[in-house]
């Protein structure tokens, strides 16, 4: 029957219309656009609060330290840094440039709002200028090519840290790899009361043979201590007194130590002080290549407390370049008799050594545990030779072009231990026979003296609270010349006065910078090719699949849309 017009339409107009299939596709597409916006800028917003970044590198060498987090978040009050920094670096220093401010921006972030700093531009401004000048920062010249020409330019690199009334200064930013340590350590210094007290005796002017005034032979040892302590330098053979405020003592050439003296360090033992004792089993002659053990010194007492020097010289494989001046020539090629530590031969259970890659000991003896050691006592290697290494008795050939090869064939092969740590109620050095008698030909102020120090009434037997002696197989490592050549050297017994005078705040920090990782150098050419190659075509080859991997996905997600939305085609309309 047929059905009317009005019906017709009536049947039409209550049919629901559906979209096209591309008007769904473009409010699907706007929907997710909005979606992606918005948890974007919520996760703005929640990171500008709650700020945390991710370092993948071996040493997080793009993040701060625990210990420097701490630090900045412990300030008390404000502390300001200002970063000046010229805009027209030359190109070369661009990197070093965004390394610097990227550092300061994670400070500031980690801070909590203890730490902030402001970029500053003094070119072409007189006033930032005379600021610059006044906090002690300097233009410094840089290399640069311009038009083809190589061009010296002047720049600002400083940085200036203000606290309070108080303000350090690094007047040029160099190495990267120390900004972390430069910036927490003066920032340290700054919010710090009062700095830690650590005494120095020097005994190395008392075997100076000039005629002149005898110079130290540990001058820039020193000078990087005071950066971080207040130095007190001890004459100790002298007043027989180390300052009460100490509470660590560094004794550097200590031969022919006198009885005396000993006995004022064993009493500061007894009281729980830390001793750090560089000692030499060899004096170096002034000319000639033969050398013969060094007098008696400090380690005749540290021997009572169950580690004792052998005065033999130790050789290794693992060695260092040394120099040596062979008429109008200058020679230099490995020496067995610089013994260089390696990285898996520092005990890395100690905060001193954990994170250190290296250490040169020049002409070194080694240490040895006695049998009949204190009970109570703790002893930890700090670090050792390689298992090739060998000894030489005295007298001992310097020769660096000798045969090597010979002594080591006629040498009990082995490791040997350079490093004591020992730790505990130390039982006095003297307690057997008691302090030392005062001689009969002393003059009479000395002998006022030494009544007073060597009084029987205040000797301690006993340790009344734990004390820390660090025993070291060479005491040559530290002076000028091999700090010089081997700043390792400084950064290790840097590393053990922060241990044992303020903890271990700035250990890690300051050893990150001297990480070596070098590839191995055992690769095969095989091995060698493949990096070089993988590096070259494989990283472009695999952008190259991850690009054709995305079209497939995107074109099959298409055709299942259409599908979808698309009428079939051959069927009932």
């Amino acid at each position: 029957m047929p059905v009317s017009n009005s019906q017709g339409r009536s049947r039409h107009k209550g049919e629901v219309k559906m979209p096209k299939p591309k008007t769904i596709r473009r409010q699907r597409e706007s929907f997710e656009i909005a979606l992606v916006l918005i948890l974007v800028i919520l996760i703005s917003l929640v990171s500008w609060k709650f700020y945390k970044r991710f370092d993948i590198t071996k040493d997080k060498a793009y993040s701060l330290s625990q210990s420097t987090v701490k630090i900045i978040r412990d300030i008390k009050g404000r502390l300001n840094a200002e970063l000046f920094l010229s805009r027209d670096l030359p190109a070369s220093a661009q990197p070093l440039s965004e390394r610097i401010k990227d550092i300061l921006a994670e400070y500031e972030a980690s801070s909590g709002g203890s730490f902030r700093y402001r970029l500053i531009d003094p070119t072409n401004n007189p006033e930032m200028q005379k600021r610059a000048e006044n906090l002690g920062i300097p233009e410094v010249q840089m290399q640069a090519i311009a038009k083809d020409q190589l061009q010296v330019v002047k720049v600002y690199l400083g940085l200036a840290l203000i606290y309070e009334d108080k303000k350090e200064v690094i007047p040029v930013l160099e190495n990267p790899g120390n900004f972390e340590y430069d910036i927490t350590s003066r920032i340290l210094k700054l919010t710090r009361e009062e700095l830690p007290t650590i005494a120095v005796a020097d005994f190395s002017r008392r075997f100076s043979f000039s005629e002149q005034a005898p110079e130290s032979r540990f001058t820039q040892l020193k000078d990087l201590l005071r950066e971080r302590f207040t130095i007190k330098d001890v004459e100790l053979e002298t007043k027989l007194e180390i300052p009460s405020e100490a509470k660590t003592l560094i004794v550097l050439n200590p031969m022919g130590l006198s009885e005396e003296a000993k006995y004022v360090i064993d009493q500061f033992l007894m009281k729980g002080g830390s001793l750090i004792a560089p000692m030499d089993a060899a004096m170096m002659p002034s000319q000639g290549l033969q050398a013969y053990p060094a007098l008696p010194g400090i380690e005749t007492m540290i021997e009572k407390f169950g580690v004792s020097l052998k005065k033999q010289l130790v050789l290794d494989l693992s060695n260092a370049i040394a120099s040596f001046s062979a008429g109008a020539f200058v020679l230099s090629l490995p020496y067995p008799m610089w013994v260089k530590i390696l990285p898996d031969k520092f005990n890395k259970t100690l905060p001193p050594t954990a994170s250190l890659e290296s250490l040169v000991l020049p002409w070194t003896g080694y240490l040895e545990l006695a049998d009949d050691r204190p009970a109570g006592i703790t002893y930890e290697p700090l670090f050792k030779t390689t298992d090739k290494a060998w000894t030489i008795k005295s007298p001992f050939d310097l020769n660096p072009q000798q045969d090597f090869r010979t002594s080591r064939l006629n040498a009990e092969i082995g490791q040997y231990t350079l490093g004591y740590i020992i730790r505990g109620k130390l039982p006095s050095a003297f307690k057997k026979d008691g302090p030392p008698k005062i001689p009969e030909d002393a003059e009479e102020d000395r002998k006022t003296l030494l009544s007073r120090v060597l009084d029987p009434k205040n000797f301690i037997k006993d340790g009344t609270s734990e004390a820390t002696v660090i025993a070291i197989a060479c005491g040559r490592f530290l002076e000028d010349g091999y700090v010089r050549q081997f700043p390792e050297n400084a950064l290790f017994l840097e590393n053990l006065a922060d241990w044992l005078s303020q903890g271990e705040a700035l250990i890690g920090i300051r050893s990150r910078g001297l990480t070596s990782n070098p590839i191995r150098v055992n690769l095969t050419e095989p091995a060698k090719n493949l990096i070089k190659y993988g590096n070259i075509i494989g990283v472009p080859a695999l952008l190259i699949f991850f690009g054709i991997l995305r079209w497939m996905m995107r074109l099959k997600k298409r055709i299942a849309i259409k599908h979808k939305y698309l009428p079939a085609t051959g069927g009932e309309t």
